[in-house]
């Protein structure tokens, strides 16, 4: 029987760690690198209202390609999160800013369970490889205040998981796993100009807003361009 096999995101240097994160996709690794990095990095901030005083969750950091672009757009403070410890190690050396730290996921949850929280939270092309995706949903949402944010970019159906006997691929309906314990408050395909044709109609990135303390309220609407802002402020 095939096991998990999580040494498949381990990587020996930057080249091999950016193939890991990011397949071409109908494009090339550095073409799509460049065009998706920027307006993914743009969107978080947009949908999350980051500012430089906050603290995010990148889960699944990989080398710390998203991380970097906050940190060098707002400022922010990022925590990465990510199960390889090779990637961990490059993504200190790729972000190069003491307003990054990555983490294992048992630190990650050492810090969670005395205490600490982020403002929000954010994971790019990461829930589609986990063996148990809501596990990972509530592991994040943990870190996390009442009423706070996670963008999540993924695929829509496909789950693939690496095994010691090759890839799994299954067939996942992700946005539903996510609405079983989160508000789905958006959800957008990424715009041709940043994605392939591959892409466009196989992924989608939302905005998700964790359990209320209370009663819940009614969403506040969209702003025009679907913007969602102040919607996780308490000022």
């Amino acid at each position: 029987m095939a096991t998990y096999h999580p040494q498949a995101f381990d990587a020996a240097d930057e080249l091999t760690a950016r193939a890991i994160i990011l397949t071409p996709e109908g494009s090339t690794i550095e073409e799509r690198w460049a065009r998706e990095t920027p307006y993914v990095g743009n969107r978080i901030v947009e949908l999350l209202d980051l500012r430089a005083d906050d603290i995010v969750v990148d889960f699944g950091c990989g080398i710390g390609r998203v991380a970097k672009e906050l940190i060098g757009r707002i400022g922010c403070r990022v925590l990465g999160v990510d199960i390889s410890l090779r990637m961990r190690a490059m993504a200190a050396e790729y972000v190069a800013s003491d307003r990054f730290e990555a983490v294992s996921v048992e630190e990650f949850d050492r810090r969670v369970a005395s205490g600490w929280r982020a403002y929000a939270a954010y994971t790019c092309w990461v829930l589609q490889h986990c063996v148990d995706p809501r596990a990972e949903i509530a592991r994040i949402a943990a870190a996390l205040p009442p009423d706070s944010g996670i963008a999540v970019l993924n695929s829509v159906f496909t789950q693939a998981i690496p095994t010691d006997a090759g890839w799994t691929l299954d067939r996942v309906d992700m946005r539903a796993v996510l609405q079983e314990t989160l508000s789905e408050l958006n959800a957008e395909k990424l715009p041709p100009e940043v994605a392939a044709p591959d892409l466009l109609h196989t992924t989608f990135f939302g905005l998700y807003r964790t359990a209320p303390a209370a009663a819940p309220n009614p969403p506040e609407p969209a702003a025009p361009g679907g913007l969602l802002k102040r919607l996780f402020r308490r000022d």
